[in-house]
């Protein structure tokens, strides 16, 4: 099967962290950056709805959402209508700012909807990845209960990683983080090389490496900067004609 752009990042963070023996951070492009091929809208019951939304790349990318009241058939059929015709070839960050306007005529029947769609493309926490946090716990310095605790506690905020990981994304070059200044105030000896990827500004994504904060930064710095060029370069290789990315 076709692995997902989260799923090959995935395995490059995994090599990351494998390589540096720590753990390897990243943050999946937004999927709302590919450019629009084909939208599919598909009532599951329920409530449930499954959004897909294919890029010209050919890349599928999907969303499961739970409304309150089940979607019909024909309603699914029409907003899917309008998608494809409407917004062929943008970008869903582009469309963004028109499709509440346009979608307006239709406002009881897909505001929910939409909605929901906006708000997971506007805090996408999902692309976060975490790759070999027993890594960093095998580290001496780390053999303490307490400290694994919280150590622990602030891998699972994904939500503070998604927003340090999307700042680095816009940072324009190599990140090293220590201790408080890697967002986590209770994390003392922890440190954090990370670098912005992609294939323009609109398609940026982060990758990085967390560690104790006597990590071997020629060798840290080297790694992240050589993941960050082949991401930038894939990335470059495949893009649609215009900024657009998966």
């Amino acid at each position: 099967a076709a692995r997902t752009p989260r799923d090959k990042l995935a395995v490059l963070t995994t090599v990351l962290s494998e390589s540096a023996h720590s753990a390897g951070v990243a943050l999946v492009p937004k999927w709302s950056q590919g450019r629009l091929a084909r939208a599919e809208v598909v009532p599951m019951g329920a409530g449930r709805v499954l959004f897909l939304w294919v890029t010209q790349r050919g890349t599928v990318y999907h969303r499961h959402l739970q409304l309150s009241d089940s979607m019909s058939a024909e309603r699914a059929e029409t907003l899917e209508r309008i998608l494809n015709i409407e917004y062929q070839g943008q970008t869903f960050d582009e469309v963004t700012s028109r499709i509440r306007e346009d979608l307006q005529r239709l406002k009881h029947e897909y505001d929910e909807f939409v909605e929901k769609l906006l708000a997971g493309a506007e805090s996408d926490e999902s692309g976060v990845i975490i790759e070999g946090l027993n890594r960093v716990i095998e580290q001496p310095e780390f053999g303490d209960i307490d400290f694994l605790r919280r150590l622990y506690d602030a891998f699972e905020d994904r939500h503070r990683l998604f927003l340090l990981l999307d700042r680095i994304s816009h940072s324009g070059g190599l990140q090293v983080l220590l201790n408080e200044d890697t967002g986590f105030a209770d994390l003392n000896g922890i440190g954090l090389v990370a670098a912005p990827f992609g294939a323009s500004e609109a398609s940026q994504g982060s990758i990085g490496l967390f560690g104790p904060s006597r990590m071997p930064y020629p060798q840290i710095l080297g790694l992240v900067k050589y993941a960050s060029d082949v991401l930038s370069d894939a990335l470059a290789e495949g893009s649609d004609d215009g900024p657009a990315t998966d």
